[in-house]
């Protein structure tokens, strides 16, 4: 008998990560069809962007799989931030909530994982707010020239744990948004 409750015990624990990982899946799946929806027909640029927006979500997926996004839960919102730097072709990601985040840069075919953080607490602070104003107005003081184009995300979720609402919002960086200037040898 002692020995069916650790069992039962052990499938419940192996389901319920299982839920996890599925509803982290849907998320990072419902992002690309939702970006892919809001982009231009023109055939040969739909398909590269098609590619790129398809392995953007082929690197979050790996980065969830190999167990760095611990702190994803469907209990509270959850953050991206993804800058595209068109001179390089790198894209630097962080991802977050208030239980811990996770940070990656590189490109289509490679990916590197980021322990101190890409962007400033200031600016996660002004996406978890959704200050898009506040964004918009130190965008506007500072440009830079070749600033990273930067896509923020909030994914909210409902008490079933699905998907209620995705908030999206673009802009150019700004000074100081970013907490480094990571520099990556080819």
């Amino acid at each position: 008998m002692k020995h069916l409750t650790y069992i039962l015990l052990a499938m419940m624990v192996l389901m319920m990560s299982c839920q996890v990982q599925d509803n982290f899946i849907r998320t990072s799946n419902e992002i690309y069809k939702r970006t892919l929806r809001g982009m231009s027909n023109d055939t040969i640029y739909f398909i590269k962007a098609r590619t790129y927006l398809n392995k953007k979500r082929v690197h979050r997926n790996e980065i969830f799989s190999n167990g760095m996004m611990p702190f994803f839960t469907t209990s509270e919102p959850l953050f991206i931030i993804e800058g595209f730097d068109l001179e390089t072709g790198y894209t630097y990601v962080e991802i977050w909530n208030s239980k811990g985040y996770v940070s990656y840069f590189g490109n289509l075919n490679y990916y590197q994982v980021d322990q101190e953080g890409i962007y400033s607490v200031d600016l996660k602070s002004l996406i978890a707010n959704w200050d898009t104003k506040s964004i918009s107005i130190n965008e506007k003081k500072s440009k830079l020239f070749g600033a990273l184009d930067i896509y923020a995300r909030k994914v909210a979720f409902n008490s079933n744990g699905k998907i209620e609402e995705i908030k999206s919002f673009s802009f150019e960086q700004y000074d100081g948004c970013m907490k480094q200037v990571i520099l990556i040898d080819n």
